[in-house]
């Protein structure tokens, strides 16, 4: 029989004198068995047996746009824990994730795509500055009613010019301070904008054209394309500071 200094104290009764070993679960941790409350309990829990490398490299892969699929079947493990890694990692990101400084120029643009199901469409509506082309603005909206973009513009940075494409809701916003509003003539004042687009395709599987990948949940989508915004950011501020690291690091810099 064990003796009390090999036993562990069972968290529901406190009983700590007849508790007794009771095998493993699936992550090989020790559990214990409590006769006296009928319970079960594991002092120390294993971390599923995935070290901290297997995690910071299936970031890594999200963060370069590989599927949460596509990244479990390459490194053994399943999606669903790549999908919990990322949301954990998305949940301790800054509240404020947009570049809030002052530019020149906006541009503003939405991106078509789905959450849930292809008969429900979404937006993801961006503004970004032609200088630095950091991202000032973003948001996922399931509407481009004149209420939901007027927040949506209202959380842009102050600039002199927000260039637009020709949606009619643009035209009826109030732009932060003395900022004007203008309509581009074709692409000729949105080509930041609409290369940032193709940025978001390819960074964010979710966004991706004909796929079945789409986000189940739009909440998902929201969380997946905020992580995108605060890692492009934090890249381009390192590109802005040193260009000659422009190219050689991934999108989750550290």
């Amino acid at each position: 029989m064990k003796t009390l200094k090999e036993r562990e104290t069972c968290p529901d009764c406190g009983a700590a004198d007849h508790t007794y070993r009771a095998g493993h679960n699936d992550s090989g941790s020790q559990r214990w068995y409590c006769p006296g409350c009928d319970s079960q309990f594991t002092p120390v829990p294993n971390d599923m047996g995935h070290p901290p490398e297997v995690r910071r490299l299936a970031l890594n892969m999200v963060g370069e746009g590989i599927s949460y699929r596509a990244t479990a079947r390459t490194l053994g493990i399943t999606h669903q824990t790549v999908a919990n890694w990322h949301h954990a990692d998305q949940q301790q990101l800054p509240e404020q994730i947009n570049d809030q400084t002052p530019t020149a120029v906006i541009e503003v643009d939405e991106l078509f795509t789905y959450a849930a199901k292809k008969k429900e469409p979404c937006y993801v509506v961006a503004g970004v500055s032609r200088d630095t082309r950091l991202i000032g603005g973003c948001e996922v909206v399931e509407h481009r009613d004149k209420t939901t973009m007027q927040m949506f513009a209202a959380s842009l940075p102050a600039a002199e010019i927000y260039y637009s494409d020709g949606l009619l809701v643009y035209q009826g916003l109030v732009w932060p301070g003395s900022g004007r509003h203008e309509v581009s003539d074709g692409k000729r004042n949105t080509y930041t904008i609409e290369g940032m687009n193709a940025q978001f395709r390819q960074y964010v599987s979710f966004l991706r054209r004909k796929t079945r990948g789409f986000s189940k949940c739009i909440e998902r989508l929201r969380e997946a394309v905020t992580w995108f915004v605060y890692h492009w950011n934090r890249r381009q501020r390192m590109y802005l500071a040193n260009r000659k690291l422009r190219g050689k690091l991934g999108l989750r810099a550290c």
